[in-house]
């Protein structure tokens, strides 16, 4: 949006526009600039914003007074924040470790999946031979024992993902 522009929906001159814009008053958006000229210029009669070719703010439409629109602008700037804070919040949560991303948390049980499955898939190379020539109680418990070490490999997997340190999984 120009300046001239905006001195026409503002209904002000081209130079007034010039000089509110250098004491900082927006200049990409008519209705932001109605506010922030209500709420920074002291002798201000109530102003109506003609057509312009700006966005409409939400819950104002052309027509309205600088009140109006300055009432307009703050509860979209309550709405911005609200989620801005969220997003913060959001932020927060996921370096606190409370909250990750769905896919790191795909990526590390699917390791923890690979490594249970290498655990299991080596059972039978590690008792075979322990049980050749045994007789059925001496084999029952090598295959017990062997059971036991399976299992607690297995849950040091499942601890592990449990406690997902988010340092070595490289949180992005």
């Amino acid at each position: 949006m120009t300046q001239q522009e905006l001195a026409k929906a503002l209904g002000i001159s081209q130079s007034s526009v010039a000089r509110l814009v250098a004491a900082g008053m927006p200049a990409d958006d008519v209705f932001a600039a109605a506010a922030w000229r209500a709420a920074h210029t002291q002798r201000l009669r109530p102003i109506t914003v003609a057509a312009a070719p700006a966005p409409a703010a939400p819950a104002a439409a052309q027509g309205e007074t600088a009140s109006d629109l300055t009432r307009a602008l703050l509860e979209a700037r309550l709405q911005r924040e609200r989620a801005e804070a969220a997003k913060a919040e959001l932020a927060a949560s996921r370096l606190s470790g409370e909250l990750v991303r769905v896919e790191d948390m795909r990526r590390a049980i699917g390791r923890r999946l690979v490594a249970a499955r290498e655990v299991l898939r080596s059972v039978g190379s590690r008792v075979g031979p322990l049980l050749a020539g045994l007789d059925p109680a001496s084999a029952a418990a090598a295959l017990d024992a062997e059971m036991a070490r399976v299992e607690g490999e297995l849950r040091a997997l499942a601890d592990d993902l449990q406690h997902h340190d988010h340092h070595h999984e490289g949180v992005r």
